[in-house]
């Protein structure tokens, strides 16, 4: 997948399909973020099947207030006028991590909501929005601020008419 392509729907939402080390389809912000932040595919006790998705600090010193992620561009196209449900189970170790949806809305402001992720153990963890018919673009995303590791399994983007 090149970096920033949209997909037509969600892809690779169990983690299972690997290329170079890293989950396929999954965007890897750059910047600070990629200096400071590795995104990888796991196989560190993931909660189900054989792999999980990871964001680590890099060992060393932190040179900023950057946060490991990774998102997936979706085309808006399938959800407009539907209710999103975009659920996921993570966990994570020393730091805070977060579920993250943004949907791009022409002429308004985009919507944003988020799930705080601060459990070590696999948890479930929700987000449901409205999606306006003037939306383009649906981003899904996994951040990680800390000096451990977040894991995301499973994750199910499903959307119900409104």
């Amino acid at each position: 997948m090149r970096a920033g392509e949209t997909l037509d729907a969600p892809s690779n939402l169990d983690f299972e399909q690997i290329e170079d080390g890293q989950p396929k389809d999954w965007i890897i912000q750059g910047g600070q973020s990629l200096a400071e932040y590795q995104v990888a595919s796991s196989h560190d006790q993931p909660y189900k099947g054989d792999t999980c998705g990871m964001v680590a600090r890099k060992p060393g010193r932190a040179f900023g207030e950057a946060s490991g992620n990774m998102m997936q561009f979706i085309k808006a196209s399938n959800f407009r006028e539907k209710e999103l449900q975009l659920s996921a189970t993570a966990r994570t170790s020393n730091g805070t991590a977060y579920l993250w949806l943004s949907i791009d809305v022409r002429n308004t402001p985009n919507i944003f909501q988020q799930q705080i992720i601060t459990s070590g153990k696999w948890q479930e963890y929700h987000i449901s929005v409205k999606v306006p018919n003037e939306a383009t673009k649906i981003t899904c995303g996994f951040a990680y601020f800390g000096d451990g590791k977040a894991f995301i399994d499973d994750v199910i983007m499903e959307s119900t008419k409104h």
